[in-house]
């Protein structure tokens, strides 16, 4: 028969590896032993952060209606459908190369972006899908910058 302390021993080493495992695992997702005994009070608030935290849920749709009546209003300056302009992004021609071939500068590309997007947001306001203070941050953001000018590949919101 086998030696009853190796046995003892054997057994205890794997208790012990397990009792690890499980702390080491618990400390990962952030449960520490030594506050076992803690209240939720006594854990501490997380520090403000200068780091803006991320939208909420019910923005993301708000942001896809946004990039596609952005996608809309781009190729309709260009004279295109949506479509064939998507295209060309993924090809790698940017909006400023596009436009450029249509003898557009920035300045006026922008500016008729500004007048063609309106109306689009207006009926995404219309639908529910935009809120109007959404509109109107959409409107100013496009109307100091143009998104993807220089960057050929469509936002994910428009693919």
């Amino acid at each position: 028969m086998r030696n009853p302390l190796k046995v003892v021993i054997a057994g205890l080493g794997g208790l012990v590896v397990a009792v690890g495992v499980v702390v080491i695992t618990l400390s990962a997702v952030g449960i520490h032993l030594n506050d076992s005994a803690s209240t939720p009070s006594a854990v501490p608030a997380p520090a403000p952060s200068s780091v803006p935290s991320p939208p909420p849920a019910q923005s993301r749709p708000a942001a896809r209606a946004v990039a596609q009546a952005v996608l809309q209003a781009e190729a309709q300056v260009l004279g295109m459908p949506p479509r064939q302009l998507t295209q060309q992004l993924r090809q790698g021609t940017t909006l400023s190369q596009l436009a450029a071939q249509k003898g557009i500068d920035q300045a006026s590309f922008q500016a008729q972006l500004v007048q063609d997007v309106k109306p689009i947001l207006d009926q995404d306001v219309q639908s529910g899908e935009l809120t109007a203070a959404q509109e109107q941050q959409a409107l100013r953001r496009l109307s100091t910058q143009i998104p993807r000018w220089s960057q050929a590949t469509p936002s994910r919101a428009t693919q």
